[in-house]
């Protein structure tokens, strides 16, 4: 019986270049000055709140905490993964519509996806691939 090992080697490669980009990540816009959305906290009402996301890759995936807010009226946002925060960007809501962007390492990743009751379901762009994304709100603050 021959088993193939191509599936486990990219897996490995896309997981170590996925830690080594957040492990690297300088040229995040710092938290104590994040970027603002453009949406006003009325758009994004049923955004606002604390996300568990999985986005797959591959055979593997990622956890995050993704994280909406209001601040002086608009929508403001992190995504926190392995230990690292980076700022959202562009985050914009269309009716149920919900997108937004961030950089990690120079990677440019941008979410795009439907807000449904307490899901958001989507992909992440990447210059490598779609990642297939879902994240569930929490009640109360999450922290890995």
């Amino acid at each position: 019986m021959r088993i193939s090992l191509w599936p486990i080697v990219l897996m490995l490669i896309v997981v170590g270049a996925t830690s080594a980009a957040f492990a690297q990540s300088t040229d995040t816009p710092p938290l104590d000055n994040p970027t603002v959305g453009k949406p006003t906290a009325q758009d994004a009402k049923a955004l606002i709140g604390t996300w568990s996301m999985v986005e797959r890759l591959g055979h593997c995936s990622l956890r995050a905490v993704v994280v909406f807010s209001v601040r002086e009226g608009r929508v403001e946002g992190t995504f926190e993964c392995m230990g690292r925060t980076v700022g959202l960007t562009d985050i914009r809501v269309d009716g149920e519509t919900v997108s937004y962007r961030r950089v990690v390492a120079g990677e440019r990743l941008e979410f795009a996806g439907t807000l449904a009751k307490n899901q958001l379901r989507g992909s992440t762009r990447a210059s490598f691939g779609e990642l297939p994304s879902l994240a569930n709100r929490h009640k109360k603050k999450h922290t890995f």
